[in-house]
Formats: structure tokens, C-alpha cells, sequence
């Protein structure tokens, strides 16, 4: 599988002492991201980690991802960029130890070299994708209901809840 963000890792490169890895993405990795992930702009994008030996067979993965994307105010419609900046803590383990794993809801279950390798750009996309807005709105738009004008005085117009309000009223004798 071809990844719009691919950092391959093999575990036999990384030092008993931990590899530290910085890196950013290419114009062409932002441009396919931006159209995987749905958004209008996307770019600035940085992953820092630490890898480091875990268990002997394993590997724990912390650091950060971060990116600047732009997507549309659902409520203006004008443009709203955000900096979106989501931590990265997993473990990755080999493939013949992840087969007696269940997937418990209360822990995060680790990932899975294959054949000593993991892709960690794609685990942090992943992760960069749970910081996206799914509702993005501009700072100090709000939106609200506003009753027409054109609507004369004595004229109500229709609200679907007066018959709630005539159920909850008391009858008076």
C-alpha cells in the first residue's frame, strides 16, 4: 500500500539506546493529504518522535505530529485555518505476538511490525486525522435563530412546538 505520508522504520536500525526522528513533509505528500483527509489547505506538516526498544522484541513510539490545514466555517463559509497538534505514544510488537491480543475498549492496542517494519507516518496521520473539526467554525461566528421581519404584528408565525405547549398548560375550571 502506497501512503501519502509513508516513514518506513525497521527495528534492527534502531539503536539499543533509541533513534530520534524528525521529519516533514514533501509539497506533494500535503497535497495528497489534503485530498485523503477532506480539507481545503493543508500544510506545515512535522512529525517528531523517539523510537526506542520495548520488551526486548518491540518498539514504543512517542513524540508529536502537526500540521496547519484550512477547511470551510460551516456556519460563514469563509475559511478557517487551523494548527492542529495531536501527541503520538504507541507500542509496536511483532506479528507472531499480537495473535493472542484481544482488543479491549479500555487499552490501546499496539501496533504490528511485519516483518521487523512499520509505517509511522501512516499510524501518525491517523492520529492527525482525530484533531480535524468535523464541524470547523470561524472564531466569534455564532449561529443563531433570527425571526423574520417581514412578519406582521398580530401575525404568529407557525411553531411546530405549540401543540407541546397546550398539553403542558393547565386547564382551569
Amino acid at each position: 500500500m502506497n501512503n501519502e505520508f509513508s516513514r518506513v522504520i525497521d527495528i534492527v536500525k534502531i539503536k539499543p539506546s533509541g533513534t530520534r526522528l524528525e521529519t516533514t513533509g514533501s509539497d506533494d505528500e500535503c497535497r495528497a493529504l489534503k485530498t485523503r483527509l477532506g480539507v481545503e489547505g493543508f500544510r506545515n506538516l512535522r512529525m517528531d518522535v523517539e523510537i526506542t526498544p520495548w520488551r526486548k522484541q518491540g518498539l514504543s513510539v512517542q513524540g508529536v505530529v502537526q500540521a496547519d490545514i484550512e477547511q470551510i466555517c460551516g456556519v460563514s463559509l469563509e475559511t478557517v485555518v487551523q494548527h492542529i497538534e495531536e501527541p503520538l505514544a504507541f507500542f509496536l510488537i511483532p506479528e507472531h505476538l499480537a495473535k493472542g491480543l484481544t482488543d479491549d475498549e479500555d487499552e490501546d492496542m499496539p501496533e504490528i511490525l511485519q516483518n521487523g517494519r512499520a509505517d509511522i507516518g501512516e499510524i501518525a496521520i491517523q492520529n492527525l486525522s482525530l484533531g480535524i473539526s468535523p464541524y470547523p467554525r470561524k472564531n466569534g461566528v455564532s449561529l443563531s435563530y433570527v425571526e423574520s421581519e417581514e412578519a406582521e404584528e398580530g401575525q404568529k408565525q407557525d411553531n411546530p412546538f405549540a401543540i407541546l405547549e397546550k398539553l403542558s398548560t393547565p386547564k382551569s375550571d
